[in-house]
This record gives structure tokens, sequence and C-alpha cells, in this order.
């Protein structure tokens, strides 16, 4: 079953070289506190807890293919017939739709398991970011089979090695590396009962086929993680400026690059901090916030404090990284304050608040 797995890896790395996934090498090991452990469906002998190095070198071999085969099903890049079968009923990933926009940036892998019927699973929580610089922290299972071909999967297998090494395909190859390719054919033959004569045809590639492995997933599920402090980035922009171009403003994480560039330091704010004078306050939280915990906002002299004034309390849309935009003006505080503010910014747990970000105004 070892020599199985390998071939399998050997399988996705030529899926992976020849554009069919692309595949992210940037894997390092995170502190991330991992989700409440659930049951899984499927009873497996447990194994030690294994951690991703930053290359993902030293993952074992039904592992690796675990974690590259959860990314396919993430990125919409299975199945791959004949080798990786994959039922849609079999899946159940929570908001899917943007899925394929970020790429995995961190890994744990929390549970390794297997069956003495082949059946392997993983369970792995990942961190992955979009191009804008958001995150989407998951809890992944995979549950999946490695089999032998059937007649006709290794069928289409020897017609897939018979176009990749065609003469055509092999005419390319390097000279220097020629005889190099010789040697291994003729190795494969030595060990698999072939004439030894180094020459690939489809004796060969019948032989190479025979020796290829499916895999069957049976289960993928993903489910979104909270993270206690979401990360946010936070700016304040004079009103006057929001009033007179509302649509260059608020649009959400679209609009991040407008409200950065407008962004007021607290020297800018000190030369506006006029009576009357209004400031918009947006808070872009680059990791999703669960639904069910209300967002404010609170202004205060003092880091982490609610003791000022509190905007409404905003609820973040499932599935959607929330932007929260609030209104202030000057004379809402005295002159003492605004030698010193903070903008803090609250997530409510049951009955209480909690501060996830602070902001110096002034």
């Amino acid at each position: 079953m070892k020599k199985s797995i390998v071939n399998l890896i050997v399988v996705i790395s030529c899926l992976l070289v020849s554009g069919c996934l692309e595949k992210n090498a940037d894997l390092a090991v995170t502190p991330v506190p991992p989700p409440p452990v659930q049951e899984t469906e499927i009873t497996f002998q447990e194994k030690a807890i294994t951690f991703l190095d930053k290359a993902g070198t030293d993952l074992e071999p039904e592992l690796q293919v675990g974690v590259e085969l959860a990314q396919m099903v993430k990125h919409n890049l299975v199945p791959v017939e004949p080798y990786i079968n994959l039922n849609p009923s079999d899946l159940d990933l929570e908001h899917p739709a943007t899925l394929d926009l970020f790429s995995l940036q961190n890994m744990v892998i929390l549970e390794v398991a297997a069956s003495p019927d082949n059946i392997f699973a993983h369970r792995m929580l990942t961190e992955s970011r979009d191009t804008i610089g958001r995150f989407d922290i998951r809890d992944d299972r995979i549950a999946y089979l490695v089999r032998d071909p059937e007649p006709e999967e290794a069928a289409m297998m020897k017609e897939d090695i018979l176009t990749v090494l065609s003469k055509k395909n092999r005419s390319k190859i390097p000279l220097k590396h020629k005889k190099d390719f010789r040697n291994i054919v003729r190795a494969f033959q030595d060990a698999n009962g072939l004439k030894p004569d180094g020459l690939f045809g489809k004796n060969t590639a019948t032989a190479m086929a025979s020796q290829m492995s499916v895999v069957d997933i049976k289960a993928v599920t993903s489910k979104i993680v909270y993270p206690k402090q979401p990360r946010t980035r936070i700016f304040l922009v004079p009103q006057a400026l929001l009033n007179s171009e509302p649509e260059k403003f608020y649009r959400g994480f679209a609009s991040l690059e407008a409200v950065q560039m407008n962004a007021l330091g607290p020297e800018g704010f000190a030369n506006l901090a006029k009576k009357g004078q209004s400031f918009g306050a947006f808070v872009f939280f680059l990791d999703r916030v669960d639904p069910h915990r209300p967002i404010t906002i609170g202004l205060s002299e003092y880091k982490k404090r609610s003791d000022g004034p509190m905007g409404e309390k905003w609820h973040s849309v499932p599935g959607k990284w929330p932007v929260v935009v609030e209104t202030f003006r000057v004379n809402q505080f005295p002159k003492t304050t605004l030698a010193n503010l903070y903008l803090n910014v609250f997530i409510h747990d049951d009955k209480k608040a909690r501060c996830v970000a602070t902001h110096q105004i002034q």
C-alpha cells in the first residue's frame, strides 16, 4: 500500500506540472488554536498528531496525498478521471463560492487516521489568503480510499502515459538527460519482468499503468473557523470627502484602496478637529466574524475601553468579511479628550463586550 500511495503522489504531481492544479509551496506551521474536536463519521485508529513543516517535505505519503486532495476539492479541480473520483453528494463545504480566490498560507495537521481497508482520514486547520489581504480559516476533513485501478481505468492511464511520453515529447528531452531517461526506463523494465532495453513502448506503458493508483474521495467537509481576535484595518476619513463621492467609499472591500489613500493620521486629524467637523471611521475585518456576535465601535480616551460614545450594533453577513463604518462629530468630545482619543472595536459575547482592535486617532 505504501507503494500505491507513492504512485498516487506521482499522479498528483503530474497534474500539478500539467497545470491542472496550482500548488502553493509556502506552507508553514501556525499557532492558530484548533476548534473544538468533533466526532468523525467514520471510526479510525488514531495516530499521533503531525505538523506540517514549512516546505511540506516531511509529510508521510498518505498525508501528503490528503493535503493535496483537500486543496484540489476546495478549488473545484476534481474529479480527474480516472485518477481521482468524487461524488458531489459527499461534499459539505461551508460558503464555497470564494474558495478558489484564496491560496493556502498556513496549516496544522490535527488528526491522522487509517482503517484496515485502506481508507485514510485527515483533519487540518488551514489558513488561506486572497489578494486583498483577507483570510479564510477552516477546519477541513477528508476521507479517501486508495485502490488499484479497474481494467478500464488502467487502459485510460496507459493512454495518458503514451500521450505524455509520446515520441514527439520524448524528442524534446535535452540531450544530456536522454541517457538518464533510458536508464530509468531500463530499471523499471528490469524490475517488472520486461526486456530491459531502455526503449519506451506500449508494453512498458501497460506495466506502468498497472502500478498506478486510483483514489475515491469518500467525504470532504470544510467549516469556517472564527478567530477570537480577528485582524482588522482601521481608517479615519473626513465626512465631507465621503459625502462628495459616496460611490467611491461605500463599496465594502472594493473601496479599501480609496479609503486607505484618503485616511487621516493623528496630525491630519488634529488639523481638522474643529467643532462640528465630522469623520467617518472605517473598520475592515480581514478575518470573518461570527454572524451571531454583534460588532460595535466605541470612542474613548483610553485603549480598549467602552466608556465613550458607542455606535450601533452590526452583524456580519454569513460567509462575508464585514466592513463597519461609523460617523462621529468632534463636538461629541471635550477638548481634553481630543488630545488622546482612541477608536476601539468590540465583539459581543453574550452579555460581555471584548475589545478586538484599537486605533489611536489622536
